[in-house]
């Protein structure tokens, strides 16, 4: 065949052209099947990976504040993305404040914060990490904003200065990914072929399936617990051990506590124990202070130890507080001279917790199946009713009360109701009074009654939020109501002065009752007359 006159074959032409093009399309389906394949691989390869660490060297040199000539607060900093626990496309921010020049909020908690961003669907319950500083997450992502914590602390105490690096960190102790797959639809019938009713019953629905992905890295710490909560229901006496005793009164100056990690017994959880070792607000000049914190609802019949001295106690907290005597002993006398400590110790004869919830019924709405006398009979507004649960998991010693626990020798400054209290560098041990606290002695003052952990907030507390534990899993409950009677008159033994709930520590209600010696049993604090 003679060779077309102006160069190659049109055929041959368009032939290698359709064969180009067949070649490219395969090649760039295959380039997105092996990049599915290289994401699906790491996704898989870091399912296991439970914390990944971001460290950031040159801190001095790299991290700096904003310019003051910026109107932008904060400066942002970008890790590479990363996969970890089943999470895809994770990646974490660290923001650098500015000093402002007016006050902001939280500025005195530092000028570092830390947020991770996650793609859209992802369900998250995870740590972050600034330094040793850290605080737990939850949310579900949309994909577009970040989420992590406020100002967390700040940057110079968290600098590695050997290295001059820094760590920010993120622990993912659950992530639940749900993961669409679509239906393919079946294919068009051929033309002029009449589709038969059995086809049409054959032919695949259309629609999708949904893949939930569910990974936990805290099934452990759940467990265990659980665990602890039930072997907590058979524990019947708290031993606390202070030791430098020698330095506490120097420590703490009157109206200063210090607080027990917290601890739960006869089944009530998040239980503390506070001791004044200079006295609380009216104590006798050489008497201490020692106090059972408890959360709401809970009825206790104890006896609080310090050294030798014995005070028996019955109290329903209405509200989470604390409960004690204000001249509990002289401290003196609660000495161990010999290895210069103090045994605190609690035991609990009889407990049970009531859990108060107002439950609120929908009002009348269209497609409602109430009969037409309950309609008539429902207000415009929502029916409140009570839901109420009763938890007396010992009721004496005969019934199964016989463990002993004892804390480990840290304190704290803050009671359980404080913010703050939660983090785990709170926690000091006795050691350190030799040398922070004990080498400078800190002035003689009284802190306020607003700024007491005694004090009381007129409103109650949510159970979930302030009590539930940091599991996350339990649904949280309504503000508890009132399930006792009104103590604005409160009763003390030998007709002293008790504290009013509803007034704080502040005001005195004088009691016209009296009850058993040594037994006080809606007393929030006993003074000095009430001394044995």
């Amino acid at each position: 065949a003679k060779e077309p006159p102006g160069g190659v074959d049109p055929r041959l032409s368009g032939s290698v052209d359709q064969l180009r093009a067949d070649s490219e399309q395969r090649l760039a389906k295959l380039d997105g099947t092996s990049q599915r394949l290289h994401d699906a691989v790491a996704e898989v390869e870091n399912l296991p990976t439970r914390r990944v660490d971001w460290v950031i060297t040159n801190v001095s040199k790299r991290i700096r504040p904003p310019s003051a000539s910026k109107a932008s607060l904060h400066t942002s900093w970008f890790s590479p993305k990363f996969d970890a626990a089943g999470a895809h496309g994770l990646q974490l921010e660290l923001q650098f404040f500015k000093k402002s020049d007016s006050p902001v909020d939280g500025e005195a908690a530092g000028d570092c914060a830390a947020f991770l961003w996650a793609c859209k669907g992802m369900n998250l319950v995870y740590k972050l990490y600034i330094g040793n500083k850290s605080q737990v997450c939850e949310k579900i992502f949309n994909g577009r904003v970040p989420f992590g914590t406020k100002r967390l602390c700040f940057l110079k105490d968290q600098i590695n200065r050997e290295e001059d690096s820094l760590r920010v960190s993120v622990e993912i102790l659950e992530a639940v990914r749900e993961v669409e797959h679509p239906i393919k639809p079946a294919p068009p019938p051929e033309e002029g072929v009449v589709e038969t009713e059995e086809d049409l019953r054959n032919k695949p629905l259309e629609g999708r399936i949904i893949f939930r992905r569910h990974v936990t890295n805290r099934l452990v710490e759940q467990v265990e617990k659980q665990v602890e909560n039930m072997r907590s229901r058979s524990v019947r006496r708290v031993e606390w051990r202070l030791e430098q005793a020698s330095l506490l009164r120097r420590c703490f100056p009157p109206g200063e506590p210090m607080c027990s990690v917290a601890f739960a017994a006869a089944g009530v959880e998040n239980l503390q124990l506070m001791f004044y070792p200079c006295g609380y607000q009216g104590a006798t000049d050489g008497f201490c202070s020692v106090f059972l914190y408890a959360p709401a609802g809970s009825t206790m019949k104890f006896t609080l130890w310090g050294g030798t001295n014995r005070r028996d106690a019955t109290n329903f907290f209405e509200e989470a507080g604390a409960f004690g005597r204000a001249n509990f002993g002289r401290f003196e006398g609660m000495v161990d001279e010999a290895t210069d400590t103090i045994l605190l110790a609690l035991e609990i004869e009889e407990a049970h917790q009531d859990v108060v919830a107002r439950v609120a019924h929908p009002i009348v709405a269209p497609g409602d199946r109430r009969t037409q006398s309950q309609i008539e009979g429902a207000l415009p507004r929502a029916v409140e009713s009570v839901v109420k649960m009763h938890r007396a998991p010992g009721k004496s010693v005969s019934a199964g009360l016989e463990d002993k626990r004892v804390l480990p020798s840290l304190w704290t400054a803050k009671s359980l109701g404080e913010r703050g209290f939660d983090d785990p560098n709170a926690l000091q041990s006795f050691d350190d009074l030799k040398s922070s606290r004990g080498a400078a002695n800190r002035s003689q003052r009284m802190p306020s009654p607003q700024a007491s952990p005694l004090g009381k907030s007129s409103s109650s507390p949510n159970i979930t939020k302030d009590f539930g534990g940091t599991s996350g899993a339990a649904v949280p409950l309504p503000n508890l109501a009132s399930s006792g009677e009104n103590w604005n008159t409160v009763s003390s033994a030998g007709g002293g002065f008790g504290i009013s709930p509803k007034k704080g520590l502040g005001g005195l209600s004088r009691s016209a009752s009296r009850t058993k010696k040594g037994m006080a049993t809606t007393m929030q604090v006993l003074q000095s007359g009430d001394v044995q």
